[in-house]
């Protein structure tokens, strides 16, 4: 499946004025900063709502679980939208995807790349085998199945998504890594999604309760780092990243549910 990508040239291709360009100027100039500063709030984010999950009640988690979804397709929606219409949202993602790739260091480049590769599709796919065949052995049977539906199941909604939208990469000259296929939505972003926040989440049904915070931590850490990794390589924009971790989340809430499920039918 391989797609062209989308020309930036100049703000005048995408002609936005006032603070929408300050912002993706903003962005492209300080990328690996905002990064470090991102990590560092979703991090304290994790944090903070682990401690609050953990005092809420089975009714109240359920209902928390299903507003998020809901939002979350509200706002996969919004972003779709945009981006199938041409809106202003596409036109700062490809200002923004411009002045990074004004400013990129070959360094932070190369980082980018080797975080990158932790969501690459043959990755996913070992540790879908590896993992997999390891909980069945050790008898973790319904978090064998769930683990590799996670991750097979958003391959395949992540690629019909693609398929529909047809959206166009952004160019990345630097010569880095070479991507091809469409961009919208951020398979890497949604497939680390569907592989550490999953990983995480059986961790925490079959390890003692001292690790559960270490493997959350883990998960936020290694998704955000992925999903910044492709904004910072230019192979995707930043609503390709978002719609992902959205995606992504959502696909993992109904995995969660469906394993649920099945421990209260005593499967």
């Amino acid at each position: 499946m391989t797609a062209p990508t989308t020309p930036i040239t100049t703000q005048q291709t995408f002609p936005l004025s006032g603070w929408p360009t300050e912002l993706a100027q903003f962005i492209g100039y300080h990328a690996p900063t905002l990064y470090l500063t991102l990590l560092a709030l979703v991090l304290l984010g994790t944090l903070l709502a682990f401690f609050g999950w953990r005092c809420l009640g089975p009714n109240r988690r359920r209902r928390m679980k299903r507003t998020y979804a809901v939002l979350g397709m509200i706002g996969f929606g919004f972003i779709a939208y945009q981006v199938m219409a041409f809106k202003d949202l596409p036109k700062f993602d490809a200002l923004t995807a411009f002045y990074i790739s004004v400013h990129a260091s070959f360094t932070y480049l190369d980082l980018a790349a080797k975080l990158s590769y932790l969501a690459q599709g043959w990755v996913m796919a070992a540790l879908a085998v590896l993992i997999g065949a390891l909980l069945w052995w050790r008898h973790f049977r319904t978090e064998a199945v769930v683990y590799v539906l996670s991750i097979a199941g958003n391959g395949v909604l992540n690629t019909a998504i693609k398929i529909m939208a047809q959206r166009a990469r952004p160019p990345h000259l630097h010569g880095v890594v070479i991507e091809t296929g469409y961009s919208f939505p951020s398979g890497h972003s949604s497939g680390a999604m569907a592989t550490y926040a999953m990983l995480a989440f059986i961790l925490c049904q079959i390890t003692a309760k001292r690790w559960h915070l270490l493997w959350v931590l883990l998960a936020s850490a290694l998704i955000v780092s992925i999903g910044f990794s492709r904004i910072y390589l230019q192979v995707h924009f930043i609503s390709d990243v978002i719609a992902g971790f959205t995606s992504g989340s959502i696909w993992v809430l109904l995995c969660v549910a469906i394993y649920q499920q099945q421990k209260r039918l005593g499967k």
